[in-house]
């Protein structure tokens, strides 16, 4: 393997350590926070569409990238709901969903 395979895992790495460790810092410092959980989550789904991406495109079999392209639409998929949500919820605390949420927008993710 040659040096740039390494500094673009050692960059990919770097990387979900620090959205991970932001992640989890702000939801430490108010973990009942309507926003901080939605922010974990999407600090966590950001570092697996992150590494699905990365992996796709480092593995040589074309059937695991073929999946791992898979897992990554997928993730990107709930990946957007979550940013969507993170918006609509910052900076309350707590917050009550409309119908519209609950009822069209989560299955309609869920499906795709």
């Amino acid at each position: 393997m040659n040096l740039f395979v390494y500094l673009d895992l050692l960059s990919v790495g770097i990387i979900v350590a620090a959205i991970g460790m932001l992640g989890f810092i702000v939801f430490f410092n108010n973990p009942k926070s309507i926003t901080t959980k939605t922010f974990l989550i999407f600090c966590l789904l950001t570092i697996a569409w992150g590494s699905f991406n990365y992996l796709s495109y480092q593995i040589k079999n074309i059937e695991i990238a073929f999946w791992l392209i898979r897992l990554s639409v997928f993730t990107a998929v709930w990946h957007s709901l979550f940013l969507f949500q993170l918006l609509y919820v910052f900076p309350n605390e707590q917050i009550k969903f409309p119908k519209f949420y609950k009822n069209i927008l989560i299955p309609l993710v869920s499906f795709a």
